[in-house]
């Protein structure tokens, strides 16, 4: 439920409708980081978008302190695309 939540709010940011978002956005990245913590793609996602948010709505101040809590590398959004296929290896002529 929370993905759908973080989804929604990042929606809404985009409406325009930042009260509405932020309330969605926080509370869906404090459940995913309490269930996942804060190595989930899912839980960077979430937090991602409370940088989008506090940056569209013309609060940067908000928007560092939630980029700072991010790791250097993150997620910014997750989607589930599959089943990832890899094509067979090659050697020597040969398929593995």
């Amino acid at each position: 439920m929370a993905e759908i939540e973080s989804d929604l709010g990042r929606c809404l940011t985009g409406l325009g409708r930042f009260e509405e978002a932020e309330r969605l956005l926080t509370e869906s990245a404090r459940v995913l980081q309490s269930a996942r913590g804060d190595r989930y793609a899912t839980t960077q996602a979430a937090v991602n978008g409370l940088v989008g948010l506090y940056e569209a709505w013309g609060k940067p101040g908000e928007a560092a302190r939630y980029r700072a809590s991010l790791p250097p590398i993150s997620v910014g959004a997750v989607r589930d695309v599959g089943r990832v296929r890899f094509p067979p290896r090659c050697s020597g002529g040969k398929v593995d």
